[in-house]
């Protein structure tokens, strides 16, 4: 049976090999893959109608 959330590992492998400038990421909602692609790229740009979203957010500079 396959990982609900198979997805979130290979695009985390996709950045890993390929190392994006930039990330954008559509509907946010606890940031789990957001945080985990800080590693493979230089600026993440996360975008979700709720606001609230900024709390799960990992700080960084």
């Amino acid at each position: 049976m396959a990982k609900p959330n198979w997805h979130e590992d290979f695009i985390l492998h996709l950045a890993s090999v390929f190392r994006p400038k930039i990330y954008v990421e559509l509907g946010l909602y606890k940031c789990d893959l957001f945080n985990k692609m800080e590693e493979f790229t230089d600026q993440l740009i996360g975008v979700d109608i709720d606001a609230d979203v900024e709390k799960y957010m990992v700080s960084s500079p």
